[in-house]
C-alpha cells in the first residue's frame, strides 16, 4: 500500500474521532483499525480500477463493432445502387 493511501486512512480516522468527540462520544482506533482500514482502502481501490478495465473493454468493443455497422450500412447501400 502506498504511503498516500496510508496517510488517507490515517486523515479518516482523526477525522472521525473528531467527529465522535464533538458529539460526546469518546473514539479511538487501534493499529490493527488503521491496517485493516487501509487493505480495506487498497481493496476497494484495486476492485474499482478492475471495473474501470472492463468498461475501457466494453467501449473499445462498442468502438470496434460501430465500424462494422458503418461498414455494412455503406455496403448494404451501395448494393442497392
Amino acid at each position: 500500500m502506498g504511503s498516500g493511501k496510508l496517510f488517507s486512512v490515517i486523515d479518516a480516522a482523526k477525522l472521525a474521532r473528531d467527529y465522535a468527540s464533538s458529539n460526546g462520544l469518546k473514539l479511538q482506533f487501534t493499529s490493527e483499525d488503521i491496517r485493516v482500514m487501509g487493505a480495506t482502502l487498497y481493496i476497494d481501490q484495486w476492485e474499482a480500477g478492475k471495473q474501470q478495465s472492463k468498461e475501457a473493454a466494453m467501449v473499445q468493443t462498442r468502438t470496434a463493432s460501430q465500424k462494422d455497422t458503418n461498414y455494412v450500412s455503406r455496403y448494404t447501400k451501395y448494393s442497392r445502387l
